[in-house]
């Protein structure tokens, strides 16, 4: 019964996400999936706690439906109001089985489909048998949820310290798990990795042929270090699905100039803020809008609400760890001028070769794989004089920057700066998405002969 109600409660939020990303305008069927999940998981834990922040109401099992249900008919009204059911309903579809699955037409194809299917089954069966073990996750993320799962609020987990340092939004998960009474919460991680690479593959297929849209995600799938926290009930993973996904929706926004790829780019950035506060990397998101903005001049409007969601969904958790503990969340946006003016500049300079040391040990080694194809690429992009396709490579290497002159600043700012190396490496891990997509989305592979 337990398994049956965190399923129902599942499809229930994908189908919340499926009704506003319909609204969005999104089309395409596997891209939908994906993106139905994480709006759909993003939106209910959001509309939870603000619930149980503003209409001061418990965290309960009658709560949760209710949300459901709530969301559910006001989305699902809106999306049969607009008339979106009709790309549903009366609309050829666009996704066939066979297409996908057929060994004598498409070998290869169906090949990645195999790894894919057999990877994700793997990865489920091992987060439904193997228990929560990593100590973040025992002490905070899901401990969090234990607390609010037995007494329906936030206020006993404050009372014990170290309860406010990261917003709710994986520890509302396992809390929605534990209160229907399922105790394998690892599973939300399953289906956010689904969600990625359904969403990723169907970022690359805008561009590239089907075949080469596999390749990507199945080297996406693949990834030591984001399997490795697809199995960890952290934040890391779904902190890297939405910012990464964010600055590819909005790349192709750029790109393609389509209005329903900014406002979702927009959304998934904003909900990176509601899974890990502290890291400025959404503020390159506003960078590209405003680019964007600039360079073609249209969509205003729904670049302005895209910002919007960006700088205020964050604000409820700051404002309520601001009531709570009369404490202001620092974000390293703000404290990076305080930061500049607090030290000696040759302080910083004599300071860079440790940090390069540090950062290529700890941050680079996660990308050792894959930057010398991506690096082939660039070089073969300029010499064809790829101007624009050297450009788009700068939504790796501008964050990746971001994360070498932020490790230099904490370096001086913090004595055992040296001790977290695991930390550094999963902070970086957001841009693993990223280059794989620079590197899948380039036609020199040349799968099925589409340029």
């Amino acid at each position: 019964m337990p398994i049956i109600l965190q399923l129902t409660i599942f499809l229930l939020q994908t189908l919340i996400g499926f009704f506003i990303a319909s609204l969005i305008g999104i089309k395409n069927k596997i891209e939908l999936i994906g993106l139905s999940i994480l709006i759909g998981s993003g939106v209910t834990t959001y509309a939870i706690f603000l619930a149980y922040d503003y209409l001061h109401v418990l965290i309960n099992r009658q709560l949760v439906f209710k949300t459901l249900l709530f969301l559910s008919l006001l989305f699902g009204s809106l999306w049969a109001v607009t008339g979106k059911y009709k790309s549903i309903f009366y609309e050829k579809v666009s996704f066939r089985f066979k297409d996908f699955i057929n060994w004598k037409k498409n070998p290869l194809g169906t090949l990645f489909i195999i790894t894919i299917f057999l990877t994700l089954t793997l990865l489920t069966i091992g987060n439904l048998f193997w228990p929560i073990i990593d100590w973040d996750a025992i002490a905070l993320y899901d401990f969090r949820a234990l607390v609010i799962s037995a007494t329906g609020s936030f206020e006993d987990g404050i009372r014990r310290g170290y309860f406010l340092q990261y917003p709710p939004y994986t520890s509302l998960l396992h809390t929605i798990s534990y209160l229907v009474g399922f105790t394998r919460a690892k599973l939300w991680y399953s289906f956010l990795y689904l969600a990625m690479i359904l969403s990723f593959y169907g970022v690359v297929r805008r561009d590239r042929s089907k075949n080469q849209a596999l390749f990507g995600s199945v080297v996406l799938m693949l990834s030591p270090v984001l399997l490795n926290g697809a199995q960890m009930a952290y934040t890391n993973l779904p902190y890297t699905i939405f910012i990464s996904l964010g600055y590819l929706y909005i790349l192709s926004w750029i790109k393609a100039r389509q209005k329903s790829y900014l406002l979702v780019g927009g959304l998934l950035t904003a909900f990176s803020t509601w899974v890990r506060l502290a890291e400025p990397f959404w503020f390159f998101s506003v960078l590209l809008i405003i680019l964007g903005v600039i360079i073609h001049r249209k969509h205003i409007v729904s670049a302005i609400f895209s910002l919007l969601a960006i700088y205020l969904l964050k604000y409820p958790w700051v404002a309520f760890v601001a009531q709570k503990q009369s404490l202001k969340i620092p974000e390293a946006i703000v404290l990076l001028p305080a930061t500049l003016g607090g030290f000696d500049p040759l302080l910083l300079l004599v300071r860079i070769p440790e940090v390069t040391a540090f950062f290529i040990k700890n941050t680079l080694s996660i990308f050792y794989i894959y930057l010398p194809p991506l690096l082939i690429i660039l070089f073969i992009y300029f010499t064809k004089r790829r101007w624009l396709k050297l450009a788009e490579s700068m939504v790796f290497f501008i964050p990746l920057g971001m994360i070498f002159v932020g490790t230099l600043l904490f370096s001086v700012t913090f004595p055992e700066w040296k001790s977290i190396p695991d930390s550094a490496a999963r902070m970086s891990m957001f841009l693993i998405p990223i280059i794989i997509y620079l590197i899948s989305n380039s036609k020199i592979w040349g799968f099925d002969g589409k340029q």
